[in-house]
């Protein structure tokens, strides 16, 4: 054999290993591509991307709402502060553009429910002096009162459509002042403090002062026509004169309450306790008196008839 040339036999098997090197290699591959378990990896690798834009998301979310909280805070103290500030305006279209602002906020805002109507109560105590408030003596058949302002009228017609699920207990404060002659037919009073609050000829209609604090309160003349008044306590105030047809006083405290020439016709006093209550001329035709707690009539003329319900085993007075 000629030098420089390699023999047959070892060209072919040199021609052999890059051939049998490239079949591994090929089948190395297909294995490796062909894995099962690179459906599980696929899936898990799927699943871990899917997670982290989750969580990114969320983060994003999160960042977003906090800062879209931080900005409504903002917003709705501005707007506070403005109501308070249209408050103290000597211009009454201002003042009641801030009062019906403030209904706004905290319709707008429960959580502001609470500081604004508390504003508003304030508002009212501080802008009716009781003490010049005009006074139902001597003679209540002849007294006329004077309706409050426009814009305590105002508050008290927004007080009156509050959304009392919202108050704290007894949040409402409108103690001690003078709101002779108001206009709070239908409203919603519940939990409301009005003792010793003026209220003389004013219009209750309906209205509902359930579980409120009226003692010492002066409500000569007023209109209570269908009012509810449950478990109200309504120690020694005067209702004098007063239209008293058909309300519900189930519960309520009257004790020395005075009720000289009310008109209880068709009221319901269930659980009621009015011991000590001055019933003197009260019209007590068609009500229903068989479950007051307590009650005395000694010596004292009432106005009642056959349709007067009477406590078990209570004598009625002479007529």
């Amino acid at each position: 054999m000629p030098e420089g040339q390699d023999s047959p036999a070892r060209a072919d098997t040199e021609g052999a290993q890059p051939a049998a090197v490239r079949g591994r290699g090929a089948r190395a591959v297909a294995a490796f591509f062909g894995w099962s378990g690179w459906t599980t990896v696929t899936a898990l690798a799927t699943a871990v991307a899917a997670f982290g834009a989750l969580w990114f998301t969320g983060q994003t979310l999160r960042a977003t709402n906090g800062q879209l909280g931080l900005q409504h805070q903002i917003a709705v103290t501005d707007r506070l502060q403005k109501a308070v500030e249209q408050l103290s305006s000597e211009s009454i279209d201002t003042r009641l553009a801030g009062i019906y602002l403030l209904e706004r906020l905290a319709k707008d805002s429960p959580t502001d429910h609470e500081p604004v109507f508390a504003i508003l109560s304030a508002y009212v105590r501080t802008h009716t002096d009781l003490t010049r408030c005009p006074r139902s003596e001597p003679d209540p058949r002849t007294f006329r009162a004077t309706p409050p302002p426009t814009d305590i009228q105002a508050v008290l017609t927004v007080i009156g459509r509050r959304k009392s699920g919202h108050d704290l207990p007894y949040g409402i404060d409108l103690r001690n002042t003078c709101l002779t002659g108001a206009d709070l037919a239908k409203a919603d009073l519940t939990h409301v403090q009005l003792t010793g609050a003026n209220l003389a000829q004013a219009n209750l209609y309906e209205a509902d002062l359930s579980d409120s604090f009226v003692m010492n309160a002066d409500l000569t003349g007023a209109s209570l026509i269908g009012a509810r008044a449950h478990d109200t306590v309504l120690l020694r105030a005067v209702l004098s004169e007063a239209n008293l047809f058909d309300a519900d006083f189930e519960g309520a405290v009257l004790r020395e309450a005075d009720l000289r020439g009310a008109r209880l016709s068709d009221a319901t006093l269930k659980l009621a306790d009015i011991a000590g209550a001055d019933l003197r001329g009260t019209d007590l035709r068609s009500t229903d008196l068989t479950a007051v707690v307590t009650i005395s009539t000694t010596g004292v003329p009432l106005r009642y008839d056959d349709t007067t319900l009477w406590p078990p085993n209570f004598p009625p007075p002479p007529r």
